[in-house]
């Protein structure tokens, strides 16, 4: 009878290479840019101006957007309180899973 045996698996540190690098390769130089901007060392002056669609000002374009993202997000929690049965509110039975799908 052959008895069973273990293997033990060890990763030496060449495996795993220099990936961890990456990440703090990425950090380094975001940060850089950062403070170059921040102090004012690096400007990039735009040619084009900002959008606006059909508002009058940036400021009511983005309270107007943030409103409907709001009101996108309570609509999503009613829906998902709806579907859970957490809720109820017409139409009944399964309209709000078959239209979710």
């Amino acid at each position: 009878m052959m008895t069973p045996t273990t293997r033990t698996i060890t990763r030496s540190r060449s495996s795993l290479g220099a990936w961890w690098l990456l990440p703090l390769g990425f950090l380094i130089v975001s940060a850089a840019l950062e403070a170059a901007l921040a102090l004012g060392w690096v400007y990039w002056p735009s040619t084009m101006p900002t959008f606006s669609l059909f508002f009058s000002d940036f400021t009511h374009m983005k309270v107007w957007l943030a409103s409907a993202s709001l009101a996108l997000a309570i609509f999503q929690l009613l829906w998902a309180a709806r579907i859970y049965g957490l809720l109820t509110f017409p139409p009944g039975g399964q309209f709000y899973n078959l239209v979710h799908r």
